[in-house]
This record gives structure tokens, C-alpha cells and sequence, in this order.
């Protein structure tokens, strides 16, 4: 997680190592930052869109269905005052 490595020694000890946890050296503690997580398998096989590409998609699909949705209200709206002048 924090990129330190486990390392086996002569006398079958382990301990484990990282380039910035060095004695003596507490400036470079801060350093220490744990790893971003890998991408999902989906993103570096899949197609080559960025978050902000699907997103864009995403907000294209809603904005289509509520131009049908509103369309239908107009429809709806023009159908009710058709059956109010009939009665």
C-alpha cells in the first residue's frame, strides 16, 4: 500500500524496506504516500474515453429523455384542454 517492500534475509528474518524510511532522516516520513489504486481492467482494455467522455454521454442520454419527457407533457397538456372543450 505504502510501496514498502518485503526482503528476506541470511538469517531467514524478514523486514520489510522503502527508499524514504531511513534512519535517522524523519523529514522524509511525510513522503511516505500510500499508492493510487491501479485502473479497473475496463478502463485500460476498454475504449480509449476518459471519465469526462462517459460523463458527457451521460448527461447527452438524460438531456434527450427529458426533451421526451417534456414533449409528452405538451402533448398531454394539449389533450387535456382538447377534452375540456369537448364537454
Amino acid at each position: 500500500m505504502y510501496d514498502f517492500h518485503k526482503l528476506k534475509q541470511e538469517n531467514n528474518t524478514i523486514c520489510f524496506v522503502h527508499s524514504l524510511f531511513q534512519q535517522g532522516r524523519e523529514d522524509l516520513l511525510c513522503e511516505i504516500k500510500r499508492k493510487l489504486p491501479n485502473p479497473k481492467k475496463e478502463e485500460v482494455h476498454g475504449s480509449e474515453e476518459g471519465p469526462s467522455d462517459k460523463i458527457q454521454e451521460n448527461l447527452e442520454q438524460l438531456n434527450n429523455r427529458l426533451a421526451k419527457l417534456e414533449d409528452r407533457d405538451k402533448e398531454r397538456e394539449w389533450l387535456k384542454t382538447e377534452c375540456q372543450k369537448l364537454q
